[in-house]
């Protein structure tokens, strides 16, 4: 049983550096890669940290802060764009007078083409469309590649905060003051919000957003003579390749060390999560929708034809599988499903680190259909096929909140991560 938290109190509070540039389901808690990662025992200074999935960037972050290359990977492009974002230094006075050119624009643009997606007057009002479509338009139109990423970041960031979303869900869902007629207050307090936001400044909005994410951006000051850079290298932890777009694999043993925390089998659902904002950047007609859902690992959506259950060659994981299919054949085909596409993933990671380096993976025990369903050990048991073999296991008692699925009543809520430390 270790507490990382306690074992690394200089970190401090959450919004540290650029962590908190853009909000993210169930992100890794900094304690845990920044403590493996300070240590040269795991991944020597200037050595290359891969993330799989690396969702936000937490540990590519955490890797170029304490002196090494990062290379991630991640199905979401949300997600891609924001590890980009996090880990690429930009001084404050040049996005501070981008800004103000951004603004200053925006006043002269007055005519602006509102993207067409599904159910658009459903989350944001007329008003609401007009300013966002308005502000998208210039910052697409930025020259410099990473002040159109760092404002596309802060562009994200405000979507869900001026739409007519729940903002203490992470996946969309309409607040709806009908369900708290019993609750005067709290049902006043939701009519309120929602007339506020019929009206609500836009602008403003995101002028406040980019101005708290400049000064985090300053706090990376440090990195900008720093050697150690940061590249999101792939759409599919299951096909590293050496960038996006490129068909060339990541050389063999190339990488000093794998650290990374999996996605559960249909704990999360990540590319739901980015809908609105992948509406507004085109990616959220139905048919891309499904294509990044069929590349998400732990994904839950399957047309029939592919609702098939295959065996995971793990006795106790197909023994718990078929218990799980007596009671819900959808689970069971989700489950089976993850851990062969695990299975692939893991043993990709295994092909690209360097023979006598470590994988640290961060993960939990979850519930599938009831049933205690302990993916910490079957992805261990995975790893171990392909040459890893076990040096340590640690659990840490983090109630992440992050976590806590929405989706059915039976997947329970992770109180514990499980660090599981692996050599080649």
């Amino acid at each position: 049983m270790v507490d990382f938290r306690s074992l690394v109190p200089e970190i401090g509070k959450p919004d540290r550096y650029t962590h908190l540039i853009h909000p993210y389901p169930a992100k890794l808690l900094a304690s845990i890669p920044y403590y493996i990662l300070h240590t040269e025992r795991f991944c020597p200074n200037g050595g290359v940290v891969l993330d799989p999935f690396c969702g936000a960037g937490t540990v590519l972050l955490e890797a170029i802060l304490c002196g090494k290359n990062a290379l991630g990977a991640d199905a979401n492009p949300i997600a891609r764009l924001i590890s980009e974002a996090k880990t690429q230094y930009v001084p404050a006075n040049d996005l501070k007078k981008e800004l103000d050119r951004i603004l200053r624009k925006i006043e002269k643009n007055s005519n602006c083409i509102i993207p067409d997606f599904p159910n658009k007057d459903f989350w944001f009002s007329q008003h609401v469309q007009e300013q966002l479509s308005h502000l998208l338009h210039i910052i697409q139109k930025l020259k410099d590649k990473k002040h159109k990423v760092f404002f596309m970041v802060c562009f994200s960031n405000i979507i869900k905060k001026v739409s007519y979303a729940d903002p203490r869900i992470y996946v969309p869902v309409r607040m709806n003051p009908d369900r708290f007629t019993d609750k005067p207050d709290l049902y006043q307090k939701l009519r309120i919000k929602l007339d506020s936001l019929r009206d609500i400044n836009v602008y403003e909005k995101f002028r406040q957003v980019s101005m708290e994410n400049i000064q985090r951006m300053e706090l990376l000051r440090g990195l900008a003579d720093s050697s150690c850079t940061s590249r999101v290298i792939s759409k599919d932890a299951r096909k590293l390749t050496i960038r996006i777009g490129s068909k060339e694999l990541l050389g063999d043993e190339s990488v000093d060390l794998v650290l990374t925390s999996p996605p559960y089998a249909g704990a999360q659902k990540y590319i739901r999560s980015s809908r609105l904002s992948l509406n507004w950047f085109g990616m959220g007609d139905p048919d891309s929708i499904r294509c990044l859902e069929k590349s998400n690992i732990g994904r839950e959506d399957f047309a029939q034809k592919d609702r098939i259950i295959s065996l995971t060659g793990i006795d106790e994981a197909d023994k718990l599988i078929a218990k799980i299919a007596l009671k819900d054949i959808t689970r069971a085909c989700i489950v089976s499903t993850y851990l062969n596409e695990m299975s692939v993933a893991l043993k990709e990671s295994v092909r690209v680190l360097k023979k006598g380096g470590y994988m640290v993976l961060v993960v939990g025990p979850n519930k599938v259909s009831g049933y205690d369903f302990d993916t910490p050990n079957f992805l261990r048991l995975i790893a171990e096929r392909y040459g890893m073999h076990t040096e340590l296991l640690l659990i840490d008692s983090i109630k992440n909140y992050g976590l806590l699925t929405m989706r059915n009543k039976t997947a329970g809520m992770i109180m514990v991560e499980h660090v599981i430390v692996m050599k080649k």
